[in-house]
């Protein structure tokens, strides 16, 4: 299946602009860690959704959930909310980013 990377950009861009009004407003809910909110777990999850859509071989490799790195062509490094104290804090310093890597090699990339 074709790799619709407009899908990711899409959904990073969109849930940069839910989750602004949300910076300062948060909980951190963190347990094993410091400096997780609900919007880490969302956000990499919906990632996930998409990147299922692209075929088996596609593992997601981010922060909160899928901390386990697998050996795969197609790797997808995620973190949800780069700078999670910040955006706890309501510090406009945060970001969402997105890489996609093939044998190694990043191909695309979002940062929001």
């Amino acid at each position: 299946m074709p790799i619709d990377y407009q899908a990711i950009i899409d959904y990073v861009v969109a849930s940069g602009k839910r989750i602004a009004p949300k910076a300062g407003a948060i909980a951190d809910i963190g347990v094993s860690k410091i400096n997780v909110t609900e919007e880490d777990f969302t956000i990499e999850r919906g990632i996930k959704q998409i990147i299922k859509q692209f075929g088996d071989d596609h593992l997601l490799f981010a922060e909160e959930e899928h901390d386990t790195y697998e050996r795969s062509e197609n790797i997808w490094v995620v973190d949800p909310i780069s700078g999670t104290e910040n955006f706890i804090k309501g510090l406009p310093h945060y970001a969402i980013v997105v890489a996609h890597l093939i044998d190694h090699k990043a191909v695309f990339s979002a940062v929001y």
